[in-house]
């Protein structure tokens, strides 16, 4: 039986979108990561906010902020601030 790990959910989602290169001419550039918890239970809070501030040194180069929008609930669940 496999387990759904949220934790490699978005770190595989972010660095699929990290290793694409996007011309901004310098702008910054944010990224939002769909998540739908009708396919899998929303995440606590907590757990969001400890894996995004984990992924924050490894993708701050590329991405002046990364969303988390829930699409099941139509709501941002975590925006990371300060990258």
């Amino acid at each position: 039986m496999t387990w759904y790990d949220d934790r490699q959910m978005l770190r595989e989602a972010i660095t699929r979108k990290n290793d694409k290169k996007y011309e901004t001419h310098g702008a910054p550039l944010d990224l939002l990561v769909y998540y739908d918890a009708t396919i899998s239970p929303s995440p606590l809070p907590e757990l969001i906010e400890s894996i995004f501030h984990s992924l924050q040194t490894e993708f701050h180069d590329q991405w002046n902020k990364i969303w988390l929008y829930d699409w099941s609930n139509n709501q941002v669940m975590f925006d990371s601030i300060d990258l």
